[in-house]
């Protein structure tokens, strides 16, 4: 009992320990009391247990929830130099006895053992499809295991000196090694030849990492360095000279480890021990869109030396080992949604400086923020990473409206985005007049024409203006024709039609002038022009050498806004939730807010199709009268789909509603009359009458699907999806379910694009099965990026 009060008292008091750069420790951190110093470390695939090398060269499993040990695993006669764990939790280690061994954890079996002569063993990963183990060694080689077969381990010989770290790409296709001979090596894994040769290291290079997206490699050395590699696909090694980037990090001390968080946005660096500064650093390494805070220092923690650093695959958890204390550290985060402070909505910022400040959320790692100037975040003007719960935001022109949120980052995994506020600046004292671009946003659709207005309004004695009209995409919008000129002056002004020129992006030279005596206050159009959207993007549209006059031939101070075009290809927002196909889904989803003001910001999918402002018969209408069209580049996913396949138990009154809402439509078209019948369907359904599973909505997807099905009888259910070569990809256990339909995105199997480990997986295609006691079906899908 006094052992165990002292522990608790030693994670207390440690849970407040602040470090010596500033940084406090997480207050959930965990202590795990190691017999001996552990130097590998490993979690599970679910991150309920921890693998850690101990005295004896024994190897320990803790359960991390209850730091406690639950099994050892004996047989090694070398110290442990790598593990990692499978789906099913068997483990596999490598030791400098020269062996990889396969365990059977909760029996403390041993399965396998591999030993071929290639001397000790350095390190060792495992393949995203757990059929290859790859490993390095002390006679220069990596050498690649195919599992479940008799092959002897094939060789990959480049490197001239001892392999230290291995490590597996996402894909399972290449893999990257550090070596002794200050190199780090990228292969091919069918042909087990060198891709590329990183040079740049001046000592041994101790650990390699492959981000999840196959684009950069992490590499750590005892020169200090870390560096981050663009993985370019080639085919040769490169010279010298071409790869010998600066470092991203230089240290006073070796680094021994860098690990990848599973989404990719942190990379974790262990250091050797240092009196005057901490061994484990967390980095923010994702390159924001514009004007961002990339590659910055965002933790540093614990202060003693750090042999090994792991993320936990679900992203909860990280861990830390080999301070010479006998303690596993183990820390934890599990992202909340902050809560947006200041500027609240609506605010004038009389300021191009703007601090954003937000709700501290207890354990957070870090905040994103995004500052954009539409509502969809679709035109993100700037992106940030911060440790902090306080961002400046520097705004370069004023503008009637910003948007900006907030979301909580842990170590592998994001909350969701902050309710979005709005702002608006002012740079200076109010302006006697105001010119407006009107719209001032808007979304369009491909080849689509649309006006956009110059309107002044309270100009103060006006004899004239001129300027030049720039759209800053000119292979977005083609200009068209003026169709409005100075109406501001009536029938006593005298203009100047400007020059096009399309390629630029230019309707230059502007200008009119009125004629007699001019008004006191004046108010009106100065030019309406009409475009045409040619492709998919974002465009400013501005005013360039902008001048006002008064009849003393003095300019105005007047504020002048812009406008923002975004076009969307294809723009039908009758396809609610944006799954390629006109279908019950879509109304189904504007019944839910029928009747309802604006729906609420956040929404991934938007019901006032019209966008009014109201939820209402003219939503319904749009939706039925495109009902069962279904669009290019799309798989078709459930449309119209017959009362045996589908049923909506629990929105029978919502369904209702709409169909009689529907019926009293007059000009009836016959994509309506089909989604009356299709709703009449829902509404007669009966239970369901066989097993059934159906097409994922929405396919071809990215980065999410529904997968919906129906079960005739209780039972316990999951859902499997493997890729092409039949690899298992995804377990997603459904627990005991009830007969029914599950068709909804609130209750069909959903999947959010990746892995077991939570890596996001490659464009392809992709198989899921559906598994109940006595039924099994499979369906196709298909990932795009």
């Amino acid at each position: 009992m006094k052992k165990l009060l002292l522990l608790n008292l030693f994670m207390v008091v440690s849970s407040w320990e602040f470090c010596t750069n500033g940084h406090a420790n997480f207050p959930s951190e965990i202590l795990i009391p190691h017999e001996s110093n552990a130097s590998e470390i490993a979690f599970s695939i679910d991150g309920n247990w921890l693998a850690a090398d101990g005295d004896n060269h024994n190897i320990y499993i803790w359960d991390v929830s209850t730091q406690s040990k639950i099994y050892t695993l004996t047989g090694h006669e070398g110290k442990i130099s790598g593990l990692a764990f499978r789906r099913n939790g068997d483990l596999f280690s490598a030791s400098e006895d020269g062996t990889v061994r396969l365990w059977n954890v909760s029996e403390e079996r041993e399965l396998h053992q591999l030993q071929d002569g290639f001397g000790q063993v350095t390190s060792i990963a495992l393949s995203p499809d757990e059929q290859q183990v790859v490993f390095g060694a002390t006679d220069g080689t990596l050498r690649l295991w195919e599992v479940d077969t008799a092959i002897p381990p094939r060789p990959f010989i480049g490197h001239e000196d001892v392999v230290l770290s291995v490590d597996f790409s996402s894909d399972g296709q290449q893999i990257v090694s550090g070596s002794e001979d200050n190199t780090v090596r990228l292969w091919d894994v069918s042909t087990g030849m060198i891709v590329k040769t990183f040079y740049g290291h001046d000592k041994r290079v101790w650990s390699v990492a492959i981000h999840p997206d196959r684009e950069q490699i992490a590499s750590g050395s005892w020169d200090g360095t870390v560096r981050l590699w663009k993985n370019v696909q080639g085919s040769e090694a490169i010279d010298e000279e071409d790869t010998l980037n600066l470092p991203l990090v230089t240290y006073d001390r070796a680094v021994l480890s860098v690990a990848f968080s599973p989404d990719g946005r942190l990379l974790a660096i262990g250091l050797a021990n240092s009196e005057n500064d901490n061994s484990v650093k967390l980095w923010d390494v994702i390159t924001h869109d514009r004007k961002a805070t990339t590659q910055q220092e965002l933790w540093s923690f614990d202060t003693k030396s750090k042999h090994d650093v792991a993320f936990s695959p679900d992203g909860r958890l990280f861990a830390a080992t080999g301070g010479g204390n006998a303690v596993i550290r183990v820390w934890r985060t599990d992202p909340s949604t902050s809560i947006p402070l200041s500027p609240q909505e609506g605010t004038l910022i009389e300021s191009s400086n703007t601090n954003l400040q937000w709700q501290a959320v207890e354990d957070a790692l870090y905040y994103n923020i995004e500052v954009a100037i539409d509502a969809d975040f679709i035109a993100v003007i700037q992106s940030a990473t911060v440790s902090e719960t306080e961002f400046y935001f520097s705004a370069e022109i004023e503008r009637p409206q910003y948007w900006w949120r907030v979301r909580v980052g842990g170590f592998g995994r994001t909350s969701r985005w902050s309710e979005p506020l709005t702002f608006h600046t002012r740079f200076g004292p109010p302006p006697t007049c105001s010119v407006q671009m009107i719209p001032g946003y808007e979304r369009i659709g491909l080849e689509d024409e649309f006006a956009v207005q110059i309107r002044a309004d309270s100009v103060m004695d006006l004899a004239g203006f001129q300027f030049d009209l720039q759209w800053t995409n000119p292979d977005l919008l083609t200009f068209v024709t003026v169709t409005e000129f100075r109406n501001i002056f009536g029938i006593s002004g005298l203009g100047k039609a400007g020059e096009i020129r399309q390629e630029e992006g230019l309707y230059a030279g502007v200008a009119a002038t009125k004629i007699g005596e001019p008004n006191i206050e004046s108010s009106g159009i100065l030019l309406e022009v009409l475009f045409r959207s040619k492709n998919v993007g974002i465009s400013e549209i501005q005013l360039e050498n902008f001048i006002l006059a008064n009849s003393n031939q003095q300019p105005i101070d007047c504020r002048v806004t812009e406008a923002i075009i975004i076009v969307e290809d294809p723009l039908r927002l009758w396809d609610v939730n944006r799954d390629g196909a006109v279908n019950v889904f879509d109304l189904v989803i504007v019944s839910n807010f029928f009747g309802q003001g604006i729906p609420p910001r956040g929404l991934e999918i938007n019901p006032d199709v019209n966008r009014d402002g109201v939820v209402n018969i003219l939503d319904l209408r749009l939706v039925a009268d495109h009902f069962e069209e279904n669009y290019e580049n799309h798989a078709q996913s459930p449309s119209a789909i017959s009362a045996v396949e589908i049923n909506f138990e629990i929105m029978q009154p919502a369904l209702r509603r709409i169909h009689a809402a529907l019926e009293l439509s007059s000009d009836a078209s016959v994509p309506l009359l089909r989604a009356i019948r299709a709703l009449e369907q829902l509404i007669s359904s009966s239970p369901p009458g066989r097993n059934l599973l159906l097409q994922n909505f929405p396919n071809p997807f990215n980065p999410e699907t529904w997968m919906p099905f129906q079960i005739t009888f209780t039972s316990d259910v999951t859902m499997d999806i493997h890729d092409v070569h039949g690899y298992l990809v995804r377990h997603i256990p459904l627990g005991v379910l009830l007969p029914g339909r599950y068709m909804s995105s609130a209750e069909a199997a959903y999947w959010d694009g990746k892995n077991s480990l939570g890596e996001p997986v490659a464009t392809g295609t992709y198989f899921y099965t559906i598994s109940t006691d006595t039924f099994s079906a499979t369906k196709k899908m298909i990932v795009i990026k």
